[in-house]
C-alpha cells in the first residue's frame, strides 16, 4: 500500500493513489487502490524542501518503509518496492525487495533502509563469521505510482539521495534520471546528489538498476512524490421564501471549495428568468454587475479547502407565470470536478392580487407641475400602461373630469404615460413625462398628468420696466429715489434705504417693481446696473429677490433667491472676480433670467400670480438702474387672480 508523506492527512472519498510493482509485464498491487485525500504535507525530515507550489499531497517512494519516511525493522518486506530483475536463477521475480542490516560503511538515511531480493544484508553467524554475500551481476527493483491529474497539479519527483552497492542508476518511465557511483570497492563510496523533476498526471515506474561486483549488494532510495491539490466548486441555489408576481424576489447563491487546494478568482454567473427585471446583487467580498438579466459576480479569493464564501443575494422582480427556472454556475481555474460547477432551481409563483392604477389628466393653468385648486381636469386624452418590455398592453380615455383608471393590473413593472397633443406642453410628471413602477399585490396608485397650453407668439407682447435712470452712477442730476413697498421696508427691519446713484459706504438698496395685470407673464429678464463704492468690505456684497406681503412676511409658498456678486464668498457667485473696484471699476451690468436664476429658481409663476417683486443690495454697493423685461401672452385657461391688489398701484394693461 503506498505510503503517504509525513503530516498527511488520509481522508475517504477524493484522491485515487495506486501503487503496484512491476517486473517487465504488469504485476497485481499487493493492496487494493484506496480512495485518499491528502493535506499539506510536512517537509521531510532532513530537510530537503520540495520545489514549487506547497504541496498538499506528499506521497513516500523510500526503499524499506511502510509508513511513511518510517523505516521498517529489519527483515521487513517492501510493500511496493520489487526486485523485478537478479542473476540469481533460483529467485523467481517480482518478489519484495526486503529491509536489510547496513554495511557499516554504507550510507544511512533517517528516512529510507536499505533493501535487497533475500533480507541477508550484512549478517554473522554464530561462530562470528560474516554470511550473506550476493550473487554479482545487475539487479532492478522498481515501485509504480498513480496521481491523478484531474485532482492533482504540480507534481514533482522529489530524491533525497539514492544509494548502492556497487553503482546505481535511476530510471523513470524508461529514462535514465540519474546515477551514482554507489559503495564498495572499486568505487568512491557516493550518494547521488538530490533533485527534483516534474512529473506528468498518471502511472509512473521507477527503477533503481544496480550493478554488484562486490561481497553485498544493497539499494538505498530516499524519494516523494509531490503534488498540490485542486480546487472543487460547487454552487447551490435557492428562493428565500415565496416569489410572488411583480413583487421583488431573493434567489440565494452559495458557493463552496469542496476541493482540497485553494481557490482564487471565482466568477460566478446568473441568468434571471424571462421577464423578470433586475434589482440588485450583494455579498460580502464579491463585485456584481448586470447586463440585462446577466448578473456576474466575481470574488478575489483565495477560498482555503473545505470553507464557503459569503452568499451573493440576487433581487429582482418576480415575473408572470406559474414556474419560473433559474440558474447560475461557478468557474475557477483548474477546478477538479465541472459536474458541480451549475445548478439550477425551479420556484412556484404566487400571482398576487390584482391592483389599480388611477389618476386624473388637468390643466395645469401655470405651469408649474402642480394640480392645483381651480385648474380643471381634461377629457378625451389617451393614458397607456406598457409592460417591462415597452409594449403598450392597455389604453384608456379619460372622462369629463379629467379622471382615468386600470383595474385588475396584475403585479409587475409597468411605464404609465399620456398621448402627446398638438399645442400642449406637458408639464407633469417631470422629464421623460412618465411614470415608471413596480406595482405590488393588492394596490392603489394614482398617477396625475398636467399639460400647459402652448402659446401662439402672435398673441404675445413684450415691454421693459425701468427703475431709475441709466446715467452711469451720476448722483448730481437730481433725486432718483426708490421705491420699496412699506411690507419690504418692514420685512428689512426699517434700515434706513438709499435711492438709486447713493455713493457712499454701509447702505442698503431696496425697491419693489410692480406690473400691471392683463395677460399671462410668460418670461422675465431682470437687468441691474450696480458699482462697488471702495470699501474694504465690498467683497461681501450681495443682492436678494423675494415676494414680501404687506404685514412684512414673505407670501406663502413663493421663492426667495441671493446672491453674492463676486467670488470668495460661501455661496453662488454672479461675476468671475472678486467684487471690487480693482476688478470693476466702472461698474457691471447683471443679467437675470428669472425662470433660470444662477443657483436655482423659478420666480415667473410667482411674478404672474401677484404683479411685483422685491430687490435689496447690500451694503457698499451702488445701484445706478434697474429694467425689468417681461413677456406677456394670452392665457390659457383663467386669467389669473390678483392675490395682493393692495400692494401694487393701478398700472395700464400692456
Amino acid at each position: 500500500m503506498r505510503r503517504f508523506g509525513r503530516g498527511t492527512a488520509i481522508l475517504a472519498s477524493m484522491v485515487v493513489i495506486m501503487a503496484v510493482s512491476l517486473a517487465g509485464s504488469a504485476v497485481a498491487a499487493p493492496d487494493t487502490p484506496q480512495t485518499r485525500l491528502g493535506t499539506t504535507a510536512a517537509q521531510p525530515a532532513d530537510g530537503t524542501a520540495p520545489i514549487g507550489v506547497k504541496p498538499c499531497l506528499n506521497l513516500d517512494l523510500s526503499t524499506g518503509t511502510t509508513q511513511p519516511f518510517v523505516p521498517d525493522p529489519f527483515g521487513s518486506p517492501d510493500p511496493d518496492w520489487y526486485t523485478t530483475a537478479s542473476p540469481d536463477p533460483n529467485l523467481a521475480v517480482p518478489t519484495p525487495a526486503i529491509s536489510i542490516n547496513p554495511v557499516p560503511s554504507w550510507y544511512t538515511d533517517p528516512n529510507a533502509n536499505w533493501v535487497d531480493p533475500w533480507g541477508t544484508g550484512y549478517n554473522k553467524d554464530a561462530a562470528g563469521n560474516y554470511s550473506g554475500f550476493d550473487l554479482g551481476g545487475d539487479y532492478v527493483f522498481a515501485t509504480t505510482f498513480t496521481v491523478n491529474g484531474a485532482l492533482y497539479n504540480n507534481i514533482m519527483l522529489n530524491v533525497n539521495a539514492y544509494a548502492a552497492d556497487n553503482q546505481v542508476q535511476l530510471v523513470l518511465d524508461n529514462v535514465p534520471i540519474g546515477t551514482a557511483a554507489g559503495f564498495g570497492p572499486p568505487n568512491s563510496n557516493a550518494v547521488g546528489t538530490p533533485f527534483s523533476m516534474s512529473v506528468t498526471p498518471g502511472t509512473h515506474t521507477l527503477e533503481a538498476k544496480v550493478n554488484n561486483v562486490s561481497l553485498w549488494m544493497g539499494l538505498l532510495v530516499d524519494a516523494y512524490v509531490t503534488a498540490s491539490c485542486k480546487p472543487d466548486m460547487e454552487i447551490k441555489k435557492s428562493a428565500m421564501g415565496d416569489l410572488v408576481a411583480g413583487q421583488p424576489g431573493t434567489y440565494m447563491l452559495s458557493v463552496s471549495n469542496l476541493g482540497m487546494g485553494p481557490a482564487g478568482n471565482i466568477y460566478v454567473n446568473d441568468t434571471l428568468p424571462t421577464g423578470s427585471t433586475f434589482v440588485s446583487a450583494t455579498g460580502s467580498g464579491w463585485t456584481c454587475t448586470n447586463s440585462g438579466l446577466n448578473v456576474s459576480c466575481t470574488n478575489p479569493g483565495p477560498v482555503p479547502a473545505m470553507t464557503s464564501l459569503t452568499p451573493i443575494l440576487i433581487t429582482f422582480i418576480v415575473p408572470q407565470g406559474q414556474v419560473v427556472t433559474n440558474c447560475a454556475s461557478v468557474d475557477v481555474q483548474d477546478d477538479a470536478d465541472w459536474g458541480n460547477n451549475k445548478t439550477c432551481v425551479d420556484s412556484k409563483v404566487d400571482p398576487g392580487k390584482p391592483s389599480t392604477i388611477c389618476g386624473v389628466k388637468f390643466n395645469d393653468i401655470n405651469g408649474n407641475g402642480i394640480h392645483d385648486p381651480g385648474e380643471p381636469g381634461m377629457p378625451n386624452w389617451t393614458i397607456q400602461i406598457k409592460d417591462s418590455t415597452g409594449t403598450v398592453i392597455a389604453s384608456v380615455t379619460t372622462d369629463n373630469n379629467g379622471r382615468y383608471c386600470f383595474k385588475e393590473v396584475k403585479p409587475g413593472v409597468y411605464t404609465v404615460l399620456e398621448v402627446p397633443k398638438p399645442n400642449w406642453t406637458q408639464t407633469a410628471p417631470a422629464t421623460p413625462g412618465t411614470y415608471t413602477l413596480t406595482l405590488n399585490s393588492g394596490v392603489s396608485v394614482n398617477l396625475e398628468f398636467g399639460n400647459k397650453a402652448k402659446k401662439d407668439d402672435t398673441c404675445c407682447l413684450s415691454f421693459r420696466f425701468p427703475f431709475g435712470r441709466i446715467d452711469n452712477f451720476v448722483a448730481t442730476n437730481g433725486p432718483e429715489p426708490a421705491s420699496p413697498s412699506p411690507g419690504l421696508v418692514q420685512f428689512l427691519n426699517n434700515p434706513t434705504l438709499v435711492g438709486f446713484d447713493y455713493p457712499n459706504v454701509n447702505h442698503m438698496f431696496a425697491t419693489t417693481m410692480t406690473l400691471p395685470q392683463g395677460n399671462c407673464v410668460d418670461s422675465a429678464t431682470l437687468n441691474i446696473h450696480v458699482r462697488p463704492n471702495g470699501s474694504a468690505l465690498n467683497s461681501n456684497d450681495a443682492m436678494a429677490l423675494r415676494f414680501v406681503n404687506s404685514s412684512g412676511s414673505p407670501v406663502a409658498g413663493t421663492p426667495a433667491w441671493g446672491a453674492y456678486f463676486g467670488t470668495g464668498n460661501p455661496g453662488t457667485a454672479l461675476l468671475a472676480n472678486t467684487w471690487d473696484t480693482t476688478s470693476y471699476p466702472l461698474g457691471q451690468w447683471i443679467t437675470l433670467n428669472l425662470a433660470s436664476l444662477p443657483g436655482g429658481g423659478n420666480f415667473i409663476p410667482a411674478l404672474n400670480g401677484l404683479r411685483f417683486l422685491d430687490l435689496w443690495v447690500q451694503d457698499d454697493t451702488s445701484v445706478d438702474a434697474i429694467v425689468l423685461s417681461v413677456k406677456f401672452c394670452q392665457c390659457a385657461g383663467p386669467q389669473p387672480v390678483d392675490q395682493n391688489p393692495k400692494d401694487k398701484p393701478d398700472m395700464p394693461l400692456p
